[in-house]
C-alpha cells in the first residue's frame, strides 16, 4: 500500500497545468445490520485497513475521463514511477489504472466504497478490480490554493441535488450530510437495524465528516481499468 499519490495534470493554476498530492487514507467502516445475538463485538477485519505501515510513492498521470456518476468520476491514468522502499515498483503494476474520484459532497460516501473493497480483497482481481488504495487530503494542502481549478470536478453534468435523494426531515439527527443507510436513526425509541458494538464505525475520521465549500476534501479511489466502457447501449450483436 502506497502512502502517497502525486497525480499530474489534474489541475489548473492560472491556465497552467499542476499536479495534486495526496496522503493514503483510512476507509470507513459500516455498522452491522441487525444479528440474532446483538452486541457481539465484531471481527478485527471488519476495521478499516491499518494505512500506518503505508509507504512509498505512486506518481500517476491523468489521462481520459471515462463517466460521471451520482457520487464520482471515473478517469484513466497512466503510471509513471512507483517506488517503495527506494525500490522501483512499476512493473507490478499495470501501465494504465482507473481512478475514481468523489464529487466534493461524497467524500465519506467513497470512503465507504472504499471500505467495501477491503472486505471482498479475496476476489479482487477475479471478480472485481484489483484495489490499489484510497487516498485524500483538504484542497488547503495543495500548492496554488484557492486558485486552483480541480479538474475532475469540472464540467459537471449533474448537480448535488440531481444526483441525491432528498434530506432526511430528520437531516439535524445524522452525523453527516452525505448519510449513508446505516446513519438511519431508530424509529420513535424502537431499536434500530444497525449497531456498533466494537464502535469501528463511530470512531472513525470519516463518522462526522462534512463537505465544506471553503475547504473542500480531495478524495480519490485507485483501481484496476478493466475492459471496454459500457454505455448501456445494445447493438444487434449483443444478444
Amino acid at each position: 500500500m502506497f502512502s502517497t499519490l502525486i497525480i499530474n495534470r489534474c489541475a489548473t493554476v492560472s491556465g497552467k497545468s499542476a499536479a495534486i498530492t495526496l496522503k493514503v487514507s483510512p476507509s470507513y467502516p459500516s455498522a452491522i445490520w441487525f444479528r440474532e445475538h446483538r452486541g457481539e463485538p465484531a471481527p478485527e477485519s471488519w476495521n478499516s485497513k491499518d494505512v500506518s505501515n503505508a509507504e512509498g510513492t505512486l506518481e500517476l498521470t491523468l489521462l481520459d475521463r471515462i463517466r460521471e456518476g451520482r457520487v464520482g468520476v471515473t478517469y484513466t491514468a497512466k503510471v509513471v514511477a512507483a517506488m517503495r522502499s527506494d525500490v522501483d515498483v512499476r512493473p507490478t503494476l499495470p501501465e494504465t489504472v482507473c481512478l475514481k474520484f468523489a464529487k466534493q459532497e461524497f467524500s465519506r460516501g467513497l470512503a465507504r466504497e472504499a471500505w467495501f473493497y477491503e472486505q471482498i480483497e479475496p476476489l479482487q482481481g477475479v471478480s472485481v478490480p484489483i484495489f490499489y488504495g484510497f487516498f485524500s487530503s483538504p484542497m488547503v494542502e495543495q500548492p496554488g490554493f484557492p486558485n486552483l481549478e480541480f479538474t475532475p470536478w469540472t464540467n459537471r453534468k449533474y448537480s448535488y441535488e440531481d444526483t441525491t435523494d432528498s434530506p432526511p426531515n430528520n437531516i439535524n439527527q445524522y452525523p453527516s450530510q452525505d448519510w449513508l443507510p446505516d446513519d438511519v436513526p431508530p424509529y420513535r425509541g424502537r431499536p434500530s437495524h444497525n449497531e456498533n458494538p466494537s464502535g469501528y464505525q463511530q470512531n472513525s475520521p470519516w463518522y462526522r465528516w462534512n463537505y465544506t465549500q471553503d475547504n473542500p476534501t480531495v478524495s480519490v479511489i485507485v483501481l484496476e481499468l478493466l475492459g471496454e466502457t459500457c454505455t448501456g447501449l445494445r447493438g444487434p450483436e449483443v444478444k
